[in-house]
């Protein structure tokens, strides 16, 4: 009955064979069954791009917010202040300087004049403020055209900024006000201790001969 009933209501899907109106329904409802679940697909697709965009949105925002953030600044570090100490004989790393102002001033003239490789200039601010001319001439020309010149000269230099810098330093001898003896190993010769004495004549600090 079902059968007459499909075949008054629906003529022109039914050839000879009934079989071929069974066939044809089955394949309506699969191209349903089809399109329905290719429209689900399409809806979980948009569903995913719309939170990939969200996620990609939300990114850039926190770029922009780590840009905008000025670096973080390092906290400045107080200044290194010199610390002397005792010396209790030489050492590489203890430093003993002079207490005087004015002698300080003359090391540090006379490094500089050193390392500036000028001897002339040296050779005046250092020798003795009573030192004949002859024999200040002759002690320049010891440091600049002997034999073992170039030898001496880097010699009393190393000295004269070894006690400037306190460097191997034992002790100081004197009041430091007019007279100071300094007692230290010799940078450059290996066991060899030395001494050097200024003695300060009207506020001059010069090298007692």
């Amino acid at each position: 009955r079902e059968r007459e009933r499909a075949y008054r209501l629906y003529p022109k899907y039914f050839c000879t064979k009934p079989d071929k109106y069974i066939s044809l329904t089955v394949t309506k409802r699969r191209r349903r069954q089809h399109q329905d679940i290719y429209i689900y697909i399409q809806w979980q697709l948009r569903q995913i791009q719309q939170v990939l965009e969200q996620l990609h949105q939300q990114q850039q925002q926190q770029q922009q917010q780590q840009q905008q953030q000025p670096p973080p600044q390092a906290s400045p570090s107080p200044a290194a202040v010199p610390i002397y100490y005792p010396s209790d004989g030489p050492s590489d790393v203890e430093l003993l300087q002079t207490t005087s102002t004015s002698l300080q001033s003359k090391l540090n003239q006379l490094t500089e004049l050193g390392l500036a490789n000028d001897r002339a200039s040296f050779v005046s601010a250092f020798v003795p403020l009573d030192l004949p001319p002859s024999d200040t001439a002759a002690y320049l020309e010891d440091l600049t055209s002997a034999p073992e010149a170039d030898g001496q000269w880097t010699n009393l230099v190393a000295e004269i900024a070894a006690i400037r810098c306190g460097r191997g330093v034992d002790r100081i001898e004197g009041d430091q006000m007019s007279k100071a003896v300094f007692f230290f190993t010799h940078p450059l010769l290996e066991k060899c201790d030395r001494e050097v004495a200024f003695t300060c004549v009207n506020g001059e600090w010069r090298a007692e001969g």
